[in-house]
């Protein structure tokens, strides 16, 4: 059994060098695409974007504010296996900044962290906060993993030859991730136990709760991989299903890296996944141009949008404190004044 001691020294030695291995492999990301850069023409670059019909962008558009309103459902989960009263103001506020910053500077740093502060600036107690936290957190994992185990089970995808990997097929990963989430929903239904520790109690979600995060998530993510499908061009639009197997695919390669945001690591994964046995310069202009356009609507936008309402909270929430704090500073500046 590992001993207390050993396991603080772990976690020190993680937390230190841990944002050194994420740069290393972002370091490395950008060795790689830089090395695919230098075969595209950033003419053909610049014309592939401005290229896009304004249908198209105007259908990611809209994909893209749909996938981030159904992010309020995260929340609206969590709230009703906690039982609390619904708020969708607040819910759909938190969902959509938790998810957005979430998805550019990771879940720690970043859906955590909001959470964190919003339920704590609402008025919830630690512990409430910390289920939501902890509700909130599975719901992407179930639906992502059925989704990618389906899809890769049923629909492999074709590996690029130049990644050396163990695996020349993605099947056996399907049934993992199949089996995960098979799991998970047996625990739900079989274990349905208040866990206490100390003052504070926790129960697993029920049977349907679970399967409505993994219905919401896998959603989520249909919509996610839409985005990018209709921003495609026809000479590499395969089949809706054979394409999210491949964005399933980029995802992991985000999560594995650990980059913020996928920042290079999304870009590099789908040229080499789409253009696995091409060799069209002009193709791969096409492609990366359509990929930062995605990076700009699913991403910068929201992000940008999403930090203006979030410093308008905090700035709401500071002139709240003043108000309640005027009335008696003003009585004690009027009696200070006093000769």
């Amino acid at each position: 059994m590992i001993s207390s001691e050993k396991l603080d020294a772990w976690l020190k030695t993680a937390r230190k060098f841990g944002p050194l291995l994420v740069l290393l492999l972002f370091c490395g990301v950008v060795w790689l695409l830089t090395s695919e850069l230098q075969k595209i023409d950033f003419e053909q670059l610049k014309q592939s974007m401005w290229a896009i019909p304004t249908g198209k962008l105007l259908a990611a558009g809209g994909l893209t504010a749909a996938y981030y309103a159904g992010c309020v459902l995260y929340d609206s989960l969590a709230a009703r296996h906690l039982e609390h009263s619904h708020n969708w103001w607040r819910l759909t506020l938190l969902g959509v900044i938790a998810r957005v910053i979430g998805l550019n500077f990771g879940t720690i740093f970043g859906a955590s962290a909001v959470r964190m502060r919003f339920y704590s600036a609402w008025g919830f107690p630690l512990a409430e906060v910390v289920k939501f936290i902890a509700l909130t957190a599975p719901t992407f994992w179930v639906g992502f993993y059925a989704l990618a185990g389906v899809t890769f089970l049923f629909d492999p995808v074709q590996l690029p030859p130049d990644w050396s990997l163990p695996l020349h097929h993605l099947w056996p990963v399907g049934l993992i991730l199949l089996a995960a989430v098979g799991g998970y929903l047996l625990v739900t239904l079989r274990m349905q136990t208040v866990y206490q520790f100390g003052h504070f109690r926790f129960s697993l979600p029920t049977f349907r709760l679970a399967a409505a995060q993994a219905v919401v998530s896998a959603m989520a993510f249909l919509v996610n991989a839409g985005i990018f499908y209709v921003l495609l061009p026809d000479e590499v639009r395969q089949g809706f299903i054979a394409f999210v197997a491949v964005f399933c695919l980029t995802t992991f390669t985000v999560i594995i890296s650990r980059v913020p945001g996928g920042l290079g690591v999304v870009e590099l994964a789908i040229l080499k996944l789409l253009l696995a046995n091409a060799d069209d310069n002009r193709l791969r202009a096409q492609i990366l141009g359509i990929t930062l356009v995605y990076r700009g609507i699913f991403y910068l936008i929201p992000l940008g949008i999403a930090v203006l309402v979030f410093l308008g909270h905090e700035c709401h929430l500071f002139a709240a404190g003043q108000k309640t704090k005027t009335p008696s500073e003003a009585h004690h500046a009027s009696e200070s004044a006093k000769p």
